[in-house]
């Protein structure tokens, strides 16, 4: 509870009378410092977003910080999102090793997504639903890249096919 109030306060900044009068509340919007306006191209269209800037790690310490740099972190995690955009229903794998049955994790419905923590290196595929010997695509995770996609249209190495 004492979480949540402290949250509340540091999003809302709250005045109360201090006349002697009959306390009163009132609650001020008061946006987040460290978000800022940034301009994103998407090719066609300019827009803008805001996003979180991550301050100086000095910031964080009221005192002299244990070190003036963040360490790198250890875990190489990330999450990875798989697009259907196909007309039937598809089934993620993972794949654990050559010679190795692959683990089912999603049916995907025609023209959805699912998504999953996986690691540099993981590979995933896809098969139509209930025919697990049928690989479709396969994608090996490479990160910063966490968007992978399954065009039924898109035939590799023919792109007079594809289109």
């Amino acid at each position: 509870m004492i979480s949540r109030i402290l949250f509340i306060a540091q999003i809302l900044h709250i005045a109360l009378a201090q006349d002697g009068s009959e306390k009163q509340c009132s609650a001020e919007f008061v946006p987040e410092p460290r978000l800022q306006e940034m301009d994103v191209d998407f090719g066609n269209e300019q827009d803008k977003f805001m996003a979180y800037v991550l301050p100086n790690i000095t910031a964080f310490y009221d005192a002299k910080p244990p070190a003036s740099t963040p360490v790198p972190m250890k875990f190489k995690g990330f999450a990875g999102k798989f697009q259907n955009l196909s007309n039937k229903r598809l089934e993620l794998f993972w794949e654990a090793g050559p010679d190795e049955p692959g683990y089912l994790i999603a049916g995907i419905r025609p023209f959805h997504a699912v998504g999953t923590a996986t690691f540099p290196d993981h590979v995933f595929y896809l098969t139509p639903a209930g025919k697990p010997d049928e690989v479709l695509i396969r994608f090996e995770m490479e990160p910063p890249r966490s968007n992978y996609y399954y065009d039924p249209y898109y035939i590799p190495g023919d792109e007079d096919a594809s289109n």
